[in-house]
């Protein structure tokens, strides 16, 4: 399939930024054209290009591949209505008029004869120089597509100063308590329950010694406590814990999204500030 009077090599950068509309607008047709659809709606797809090949696109697209189609084409160039079966003319919405094209263009004969012209004008253009509508050198092809430049290494400490001060201060600080009370919480309660064990497996041993001393030795050295004990202990720790997740991480996304605003506020600043000519 082609789309354009004569062999066109265009050099195409990363998501299309160096495609222009009109080579958009051809890419998306063709697109559409392959995927062998029995209605196309061509919402104003000649507006971006160029005459000569919105011509070539009309004559050889529209009335070619896909004659066999039906076809709805929204468009502000009547010249090209001529060959439709049927206008409809709108105005702020509303139909206005609608029938054959003889019966909506006022001017029926100007459009027959510039449709006549259009294939021959097309037949003029490809025999008068074959390469003019895309001439590119190898030396302009090259640096389009060069590989992407990356940096590479650690994020430099100017990054996260900015996004401090894009978060601010005091809710920097807010965000560091708060991971700061989130791990000591979770370090304490595993320590407690590393000593709930230890103590339970020392009371099982020592409980099997019927002596007198080895019950007063218990008794001073570690203590007498039931399992009730530990666990109210551990429970505390553990909501403890729990509650302080939940304020570090409330704080981290609101920090987070706050420093994301005020970066997008400086950044729509600058943009509007600069000179543009």
């Amino acid at each position: 399939m082609n789309l354009l009077p004569n062999k066109d090599f265009t050099a195409v950068g990363e998501a299309g930024n160096t495609l222009s509309g009109g080579q958009k607008t051809r890419i998306s047709l063709a697109r559409a054209i392959y995927a062998d659809k029995d209605i196309y709606l061509l919402d104003d797809i000649l507006a971006t290009l160029d005459v000569r090949i919105a011509r070539h696109v009309f004559q050889h697209v529209i009335l070619g591949l896909l004659r066999n189609k039906t076809r709805i084409l929204c468009t502000h160039q009547i010249q090209y209505l001529v060959h439709a079966d049927l206008v409809i003319e709108m105005s702020k919405g509303k139909i206005i008029n609608q029938g054959k094209p003889n019966d909506i263009l006022p001017d029926l004969e100007d459009y027959l004869l510039l449709s006549d012209s259009i294939e021959s004008d097309m037949d003029i253009i490809s025999k008068a120089q074959p390469n003019e509508f895309n001439r590119l050198e190898k030396d302009e092809i090259a640096p389009l597509l060069d590989k992407e430049a990356t940096e590479k290494g650690t994020v430099h400490f100017s990054v996260y100063t900015c996004y401090v001060k894009a978060i601010g201060r005091y809710l920097a600080i807010s965000i560091f308590l708060s991971m700061i009370l989130m791990q000591s919480s979770k370090n304490i309660t595993d320590l407690w329950l590393s000593y709930w064990v230890t103590h339970a497996n020392v009371t099982a041993t020592n409980s099997t010694d019927t002596s007198r001393f080895g019950k007063l030795q218990l008794y001073d050295n570690y203590g007498f406590h039931d399992t009730k004990y530990y666990l109210i202990v551990y429970s505390l720790l553990a909501t403890l814990n729990s509650i302080f997740t939940l304020i570090r991480a409330f704080i981290f996304a609101y920090g987070g999204i706050h420093a994301a605003v005020m970066m997008h506020k400086q950044l729509l600043k600058i943009i509007m500030r600069v000179n543009i000519n």
